[in-house]
């Protein structure tokens, strides 16, 4: 794998317009863009329609949490739009995570889903705020034991080789994540994906 591909660029800006023109810039430099949940709630989803159609690989961040239901379909969704990866909190359990894998290959039409990482412990989280919400141990034995259980067979499953070729390294990211195989503001814009957000110029 070449090293660029291995870079993942947060497109953590105020505007769609904004993260078209720095994705413009470093297009062909970096592995995948990121597109978090400021943005995305800002701006909508044509962003991430946007990148796709332009050929780039899309992290969407969002951290799906919700009841297995609802996290296939928005899983689902994710797939359909063409990111090749996505993540969810491991902390919605077993049934969640799975729900999130058959989400994504219905969405992805060809059996194969994007990649899923599953969030562990938060690094806002320490021993007290655990304590608090009833977890009862550290933020390291709850990001292992939440490892665990999204790497356990009865979770995990093997995507494409398409996928496996290029897998995060897990064991060097921080804590919050562990890997697992598995426009502007128009709402309009969402029937035309390949269109360019519009780049304002100042006079």
């Amino acid at each position: 794998m070449a090293a660029q591909e291995k870079l993942i660029v947060a497109l953590d800006l105020a505007s769609a317009d904004a993260a078209a023109r720095l994705a413009e810039r470093l297009r062909g430099h970096v592995g995948l863009f990121k597109v978090g949940p400021v943005i995305f709630t800002g701006e909508g989803p044509f962003l991430v329609r946007y990148l796709v159609a332009e050929g780039d690989k899309v992290f969407l961040d969002l951290k799906f949490h919700d009841i297995p239901n609802t996290v296939r379909a928005a899983a689902r969704e994710a797939a359909a739009a063409g990111v090749a990866m996505f993540n969810v909190h491991a902390t919605g359990g077993r049934k969640m995570m799975e729900a999130a894998r058959a989400g994504a290959e219905e969405g992805a039409g060809n059996g194969h889903g994007p990649l899923i990482l599953a969030v562990t412990v938060l690094t806002s989280l320490g021993r007290e705020d655990l304590d608090e919400i009833g977890a009862g141990t550290t933020p390291e034995e709850q990001a292992v034991r939440l490892a665990r259980l999204a790497d356990s067979p009865r979770t995990r499953k093997r995507l494409s080789d398409r996928h496996s070729r290029h897998p995060p390294r897990g064991r060097g990211c921080k804590r919050t994540e562990a890997a697992r195989d598995a426009g502007s503001r128009h709402p309009g814009r969402s029937r035309l994906p390949r269109r360019r957000p519009t780049h304002h110029r100042s006079s």
